[in-house]
């Protein structure tokens, strides 16, 4: 819900801590808290992650998206004790073909993800990570994002997976569950 209520904001001119009071705002209002939110001093209710920035970026009014930048936005709200965790990588404006090609197989990579035993009760994410270089990212100094070393582009999607007795619910499923169709 979250992820598809901010899918019209992702654009250019938009920065990141308007990204996060949207979300934030939307979360109260549904009577959830944001998980991020305080978490180990974590400063901001969601993670957004730029281009390069593989996971857990900051959200800033310093950081204002840009045509062809690619935005991970990770959301994970507590609702009565139960916690959902959900995340998207969105395009903004025009993309070059390999970003493209790289939020393709990341979104991809995430519908193919699988555990070796499944027992009905089990939830857990599904949360991919690519890279369009290396697999070497360091930690900035603001001890939370992650970053690709070599500044390459990085894409991931994530849903959380409940194994029932007959098979498998997506629990974070929204309606524009694929960003590039």
């Amino acid at each position: 819900m979250v992820l598809d209520y901010i899918t019209d904001f992702v654009k250019v001119g938009t920065n990141t801590n308007q990204l996060d009071e949207l979300c934030h705002n939307l979360v109260l209002a549904n009577g959830a808290i944001p998980a991020p939110l305080n978490y180990h001093g974590f400063p901001k209710s969601i993670c957004t992650s730029i281009n390069h920035e593989v996971c857990h970026g900051i959200p800033s009014k310093n950081k204002t998206l840009k045509n062809g930048d690619i935005v991970n936005i990770d959301v994970s709200v507590n609702l009565d004790s139960w916690y959902g965790d959900s995340s998207r990588t969105y395009v903004v404006g025009k993309i070059g073909p390999a970003a493209k090609r790289l939020v393709k197989v990341a979104e991809e990579t995430m519908w193919e993800g699988s555990g070796e035993l499944l027992v009905p009760g089990m939830v857990f994410t599904i949360e991919p990570m690519v890279n369009l270089g290396k697999r070497n990212v360091s930690k900035l100094l603001d001890g939370w994002t992650v970053v690709t070393s070599d500044r390459s582009l990085s894409a991931q999607f994530e849903h959380m997976i409940a194994v029932t007795q007959e098979g498998y619910m997506i629990l974070t499923l929204g309606k524009f569950s694929n960003i590039l169709a």
